[in-house]
């Protein structure tokens, strides 16, 4: 009897108090509503699950409210706050999602036993090397977008290639769905992530990769389907940087560099333009490969693989002085 009654009312204390006890659920901002039909529409999301799209709703106004406050701040004290924010396609997805189709750097140990073990293959350290320079005003090499697919390391290591035979004076687009579905015999993992060194071990190996025309990008992995007379470039080898004296050589030297950063903050998805600077961003953890296309006394100039409209038409800038964002962590780039 006693166990009876114990029950009954736990029962009627949760029938009565177990709507206070829930999280309250905040309201949706009412004068966004036409502005959260303009974007899904521009970003071409839909959805016939009311629940599914709360969720995407809820994610697009606190990516609203952050850029607006992180603005705020950016006016009022400049000095302090280096970089604008701005709505970037993004803004619906959880971290997950975004980590898993806009990253894609995967380090193994293949790859950091390979970076402690080498021995340089040449020497890359310039004396001579001018204080500011942009590989961008020299050669026009459009920004990709990797789409929902994380192969940012295959854009990375197509990018370091491209931008070195620009500096021949040959204007060549390699195929970064050749690395995404043939490399992983050489541990890369196709859209799941990779490196740009086991995607040059393949080439290397492979004799040579395919022109872009031959094998186009679809975002998805797939079986390989290299073919020997559509190569659009080879390379004798690749080597890797140390530090900012180093990296600044190979720019100026060979037009761009495969780095690896940490873009893992909500800052970084829309990033708009200035030095981005988020103490938050780790120097040592790393997940998104990039180039480094340039550089002034300041900043480093990158290259992202998530089309024009991001950043400044594709770029963004890093400070020099403290390995932000982990920058230095893993620089490799190619020999052709």
């Amino acid at each position: 009897m006693l166990k009876f009654e114990f029950l009954l009312n736990l029962w009627l204390f949760s029938l009565i108090f177990g709507q206070e006890i829930k999280k309250p659920v905040k309201p949706i901002k009412n004068f966004l509503n036409e502005d959260w039909k303009m974007f899904k529409n521009s970003v071409q999301i839909s959805t016939q699950d009311q629940l599914k799209d709360l969720e995407w709703r809820r994610r697009f106004e606190e990516s609203y409210d952050l850029i607006n406050k992180h603005n705020l701040e950016y006016e009022l004290n400049p000095r302090k706050v280096k970089y604008k924010l701005k709505m970037t396609k993004f803004a619906f997805m959880s971290d997950e999602e975004f980590v898993a189709k806009k990253t894609g750097l995967k380090m193994s140990r293949k790859s950091n036993r390979r970076k402690k073990g080498r021995k340089p293959k040449r020497q890359i350290l310039d004396p001579d090397r001018p204080k500011n320079y942009d590989s961008r005003k020299k050669y026009p090499i459009a920004v990709r977008d990797q789409g929902d697919c994380g192969g940012c390391y295959a854009f990375s290591a197509v990018s370091s290639i491209e931008y070195q035979l620009a500096k021949q004076n040959k204007l060549t687009y390699l195929s970064e769905q050749n690395f995404i579905d043939c490399s992983t015999p050489y541990g890369n993992l196709g859209c799941a992530g990779g490196t740009m060194d086991m995607a040059y071990e393949y080439m290397i190996s492979n004799n040579g990769l395919n022109s872009l025309l031959f094998y186009p990008y679809t975002a998805k992995e797939d079986i390989c389907k290299f073919r020997d007379n559509f190569v659009g470039a080879k390379i004798m080898g690749y080597d890797y940087i140390d530090n900012e004296e180093q990296l600044e050589s190979a720019i100026y030297k060979y037009g761009a560099v495969s780095c690896g950063i940490d873009a893992t903050q909500e800052t970084f998805r829309f990033y708009s333009e200035g030095i981005y600077d988020d103490p938050k961003c780790s120097n040592v953890f790393i997940n998104h490969a990039i180039n480094v296309v340039g550089y002034t006394e300041n900043s480093f100039i990158c290259r992202n693989s998530w089309g024009s409209t991001w950043g400044m038409n594709g770029y963004f800038e890093l400070p020099k002085g403290n390995n932000s964002c982990g920058l230095l962590n893993f620089c490799v780039y190619p020999i052709i």
